[in-house]
C-alpha cells in the first residue's frame, strides 16, 4: 500500500501515502481541485471468497469523496466501468464510513478513490479525503451436514429473490431431517457459485406457490441427489447459467408440478436410475432454454406431457 497510482489528467493532483493513511495531495498549482488515485488488488493468484473492508473519513466544507471498487481504473464520479461501483461516499453531512464487500479470488480489481474540492472553505477544514484503513480477509469455506431435526423456510421471498432454508456457498450434506416450508417464493437448499450439495436422505417438504425444493443456482454450483424425499411446486430446478445437477436416486412426489426443471442456459442436469411419477401438470422433466443438456440414462418416467432432449 506503500504507491498509490495516479490518473494521466493534467488538471487533476493525486492521493499518496503518508505513513499510516491514504490520503489526497495538496492540490496546489491545480485549479479543477479534484484528487484522484487507485491501488490494483491482484487476487489472480488467489481462490475462494474475500472480503474488502474500507474505512475513509472526510474533512471538507463543501467538497465530497468517493472510494469505488471496478475491475478497471475508472476515476469518475458516477462509475460505469464495473458492476461492483460506489463503496463509500462522503461530504460534509457524512463525515465518516466504512464498508464492506465480497470478492472472488482469481481477478484483478481496482479500489479508486476521488475527492472534490468544494467551492467554498474555511479555517479548520483540512480539506482531505483519509482512506484510514483497508483489510482483505479470506472468507471460511463452510460445511453442513443435517442429519436430523426441522428446518423452517418462514419468510416470503419475491420472484426475482428466493428466500432459502440453506443458501449453499460450501458443503452442505443433507442426510436425514425435514426441511419445510409454507411460503411463496422459497426454496429448500440453493446451490451457489462454488458450492456442492449433497442430498442423500431426509425430507424437503414445500407447499408454497411456485416454491423450489432444491434449486441449483449459480455459475460453478454442483448439486447431487442420491436420495431423500422431495416435495415442492419445482422438485428441482436449474434456473440460471452454467448450473450442475447429477441426480442418481430420492423420491420426487407427483405433488410436484415440475419435478425436474432445466430452464438455466448452458445448465446440466443428469439423471441416472430415477423413477418419475407422473407430475400435477403432467411435467415430470421439464427442459426450458436452447442450450440446456438434460442427460436421461436408464430411467423410469411415468409421464404423460415430459418435455426433454436426449
Amino acid at each position: 500500500m506503500s504507491h498509490v497510482e495516479q490518473f494521466d489528467k493534467e488538471d487533476e493532483y493525486g492521493f499518496h501515502y503518508d505513513g499510516s493513511q491514504i490520503v489526497n495531495d495538496s492540490g496546489e498549482g491545480k485549479e479543477s481541485g479534484i484528487a484522484t488515485g487507485y491501488l490494483e488488488l491482484d487476487l489472480t493468484d488467489k481462490k475462494g471468497k474475500y472480503t474488502l473492508t474500507v474505512n475513509a473519513e472526510i474533512s471538507t466544507r463543501s467538497g465530497n469523496g468517493y472510494v469505488s471498487i471496478t475491475n478497471k481504473p475508472d476515476n469518475s464520479e458516477n462509475i460505469r466501468s464495473a458492476i461492483y461501483g460506489n463503496l463509500i461516499t462522503l461530504s460534509s453531512s457524512k463525515t465518516t464510513e466504512q464498508n464492506t464487500i465480497d470478492i472472488a479470488g482469481g481477478k484483478k480489481y481496482y479500489l479508486n478513490f476521488r475527492y472534490k474540492k468544494g467551492s467554498s472553505t474555511s479555517s479548520g477544514y483540512e480539506e482531505k479525503l483519509k482512506i484510514n484503513n483497508i483489510t482483505l480477509t479470506k472468507k471460511q469455506e463452510g460445511k453442513l451436514t443435517l442429519t436430523s431435526g426441522i428446518i423452517e423456510v418462514d419468510k416470503v421471498g419475491t420472484s426475482k429473490k428466493y428466500y432459502s432454508a440453506i443458501e449453499n456457498e460450501g458443503v452442505a450434506n443433507i442426510e436425514g431431517g425435514k426441511i419445510i416450508g409454507t411460503q411463496k417464493y422459497i426454496a429448500g437448499i440453493t446451490t451457489l457459485s462454488g458450492g456442492t450439495s449433497n442430498i442423500s436422505e431426509g425430507e424437503i417438504a414445500l407447499t408454497g406457490s411456485s416454491d423450489i425444493a432444491i434449486k441449483a443456482a449459480k455459475k460453478g454450483g454442483i448439486t447431487n441427489v442420491t436420495g431423500g424425499n422431495i416435495h415442492g411446486y419445482y422438485g428441482i430446478r436449474t434456473e440460471e447459467c452454467l448450473a450442475d445437477a447429477i441426480i442418481k436416486g430420492g423420491t420426487f412426489n407427483k405433488d410436484c408440478n415440475y419435478q425436474i426443471c432445466n430452464d438455466g442456459i448452458y445448465s446440466l442436469i443428469m439423471l441416472k436410475n430415477v423413477t418419475l411419477n407422473k407430475a400435477n401438470n403432467g411435467n415430470c422433466v421439464y427442459v426450458g432454454e436452447e442450450y440446456s443438456d438434460t442427460i436421461i440414462d436408464e430411467c423410469n418416467i411415468n409421464s404423460e406431457k415430459t418435455r426433454y432432449i436426449l
